[in-house]
């Protein structure tokens, strides 16, 4: 890569420094130039103008981390080298005095100017990504600003290939199509921005301006997707605003922002990252197949949409106002995430009844079961907390490795399921009349009142009592604080679900994966078969009971699930594997694996279970077809 220049001050940020802020004066914005023009190198070339800085040393940090991912990502690892000058394009003393900090050298009242370049290489909604097809990225992973005396007035320019269009989840000036502008720490660092041939669905809700960005082709479909969509953020709006009327203006009281953008960029992956006024999402390019998909897709949606109030506004208080170079512990993950997940689908399945279809409700089960069975695979459900999961995210759920599954929770997916249980025990003791619904109501109210975040160490406990009546101590004693193994019945029974039995297939108790024509025991779950055994994780599994494993030819693992269906719980067989290329071998009993319980509709429910899982899901009982 050719090392960074020193070139005269961009004259589009002369010029607008000049004409719109005379003599650099105080109230003068930072204005940011990020250049996608070289994306044959993959490189954003930043140019950032900080005007009238005070004193004589200015010190620019980069974030190493975004809110709403718990993960150091180190991003200033992308930025190979930094120049600075003055407003005359002369060079400044510069120097890196810590890893996300660079301490720049000049005179009192100076206007300074850095250059520098940021590697795009990697497609997720928390890293700088760029190629000739399209770009996307996060302000704090590509922008530096003073760590004192900043106005936090900015405006950002973007300087596009031929053919490209841009949108990004802060306000365009009107009459520059390619600028944008605001003020803020927390609205600059919570920026994100898509770029390429977009492709944009416009609609409204709440009577507020919503729109859809693609960031490029893929097999979806504007008729066939977008019903769902709106109808499913619907209810997001709906639940927080409940019996409130429309403002005067036909807008919703229960939409905190002025519009609010659903940023796509398509590809071989799903997830997303909440913004204040949107979202950014990543998800499969050729993954609107099937109405599956699209509920798929809907839950996703509906999940950052959730964000909007809960975190983005709702917060725990570690959360109000983060800090940006450094972790931010919170222990209330669950609170934040695991409830979110719960309402994605719940918003989803509400939505689908309202299309009146009832053809989603195979999917509305299978999403469900998905939850519950990914729960009970994991063993470390014995060992961790979900207030453990929580705050040790950062060095943990964001980094597992093969012993994760035995050590470690999802506060997403066990968060969901106590979600669900606490929210069957309000409508147990209510008679029906409340929900959980009803708490975010309450939370909504009071984060309007006083804009304050919610105790960490408490959680929703408290909050739950006071807008319900309904103590759930022992709820948060034994699933939230405690590792007591989550009996679900109190809410399925309720809305007329119950598991049925596990499969009957021998189980060897380890997840394998295949590496050429090797077979190895990725993860040996404790408690397993193989665990017992004295299997371990790694070793590379060849015969059974004298029989190759592996070979040539077709997907390793599923020769291995076809050669088991032979063998039955119970049955013994001589294992042999090779550890650091030692043989083994051991004597491993098949047992029976509990978490593929299937999710299944009773077949005779009572007439009140059958109503509760319709004012639960919006959907009909699957028994009232029979």
């Amino acid at each position: 890569m050719t090392p960074q220049r020193i070139a005269p001050v961009s004259p589009f940020l002369v010029l607008l420094l000049l004409v719109a802020f005379p003599a650099f004066s105080s109230d003068a914005p930072s204005v940011y130039q990020l250049d996608l023009t070289d994306n044959a190198s993959r490189q954003f070339a930043v140019t950032a103008t900080f005007p009238d800085r005070p004193g004589n040393l200015t010190v620019l940090r980069l974030p190493v981390w975004s809110p709403g991912s718990y993960l150091v990502r180190e991003y200033a690892k992308n930025i190979p080298q930094m120049s600075a000058m003055d407003e005359q394009g002369n060079a400044l003393p510069i120097e890196k005095t810590a890893k996300d900090r660079w301490q720049i050298t000049h005179e009192p009242g100076a206007t300074i100017t850095v250059q520098y370049e940021v590697y795009g290489g990697e497609l997720t909604v928390r890293t700088p990504y760029l190629t000739s097809n399209r770009a996307s990225w996060q302000n704090t992973s590509l922008f530096v600003t003073p760590m004192e005396n900043w106005n936090e007035a900015y405006t950002i320019e973007l300087v596009l290939p031929k053919g490209w269009s841009a949108d990004m989840l802060l306000d365009r000036d009107a009459g520059h199509p390619s600028r944008w502008q605001g003020s803020g720490l927390r609205t600059f660092y919570d920026t994100v921005g898509i770029a390429g041939p977009l492709v944009t669905w416009n609609f409204e809700l709440g009577g507020r301006p919503h729109r859809i960005v693609f960031d490029g082709p893929g097999n979806y479909n504007r008729e066939e997707l977008l019903p769902l969509v709106i109808a499913t953020l619907e209810q997001g709006e709906m639940l927080f605003r409940g019996d409130e009327p429309l403002k005067e203006d036909g807008t919703s009281p229960a939409l905190p922002l002025p519009e609010y953008a659903i940023l796509i960029s398509l590809g071989d992956s799903g997830g997303g990252l909440e913004h204040d006024r949107g979202t950014h999402l990543a998800w499969y390019r050729w993954g609107f197949a099937t109405e599956h998909d699209h509920i798929r897709f809907a839950t996703l949606c509906a999940h950052e949409y959730f964000h909007l109030w809960n975190v983005r506004r709702i917060a725990p208080e570690p959360l109000v106002a983060p800090t940006y170079q450094e972790e931010n512990y919170v222990r209330t993950l669950f609170e934040v995430e695991g409830m979110t997940s719960y309402y994605d689908l719940l918003l989803t399945g509400r939505a689908l009844a309202t299309l009146d279809t009832e053809d989603g409700r195979g999917s509305f089960f299978k999403l469900l079961e998905r939850e519950i069975r990914q729960h009970h695979e994991m063993p470390g459900r014995h060992v961790q907390n979900l207030r453990e999961s929580s705050y040790d995210a950062w060095i943990k759920y964001y980094r597992k490795d093969e012993n994760t599954p035995n050590v470690g929770i999802s506060y997403y997916r066990k968060g969901f399921l106590v979600a669900g249980l606490i929210d069957a025990r309000i409508r147990q003791e209510t008679d029906g009349k409340q929900s959980l619904d009803d708490v975010w109501r309450a939370l909504w109210k009071k984060y309007r009142e006083d804009g304050k975040g919610f105790n960490d160490r408490e959680g929703l406990r408290p909050i739950i009592k006071e807008a319900t009546g309904v103590d759930v101590s022992d709820i948060y004693n034994n699933y939230v604080t405690g590792t007591v193994p989550l009996d679900l019945t109190p809410w399925l029974d309720r809305v007329g679900l119950e598991l049925g039995a596990p499969d009957s297939l021998a189980w060897h108790g380890a997840v394998v994966n295949e590496k050429g024509s090797r077979i190895y025991l990725k993860t040996v779950l404790t408690g397993g078969p193989a665990a017992d055994a004295g299997l371990s994780n790694g070793d590379e599994l060849l015969a059974i009971d004298g029989w190759r494993v592996a070979g040539h030819g077709a997907n390793k693992v599923e020769a291995l699930k076809n050669r088991l269906v032979s063998y039955q719980p119970g049955d013994e067989v001589v294992v042999l594997v090779a550890r650091e290329g030692k043989l083994l071998e051991r004597r491993l009993t098949f047992g029976i694996n509990e978490s593929t319980r299937p999710l299944k509709a009773m077949e005779k429910p009572s007439r009140a279970q059958k109503k509760a899982f319709n004012r639960w899901s919006g959907l009909t009982h699957p028994a009232e077809e029979k």
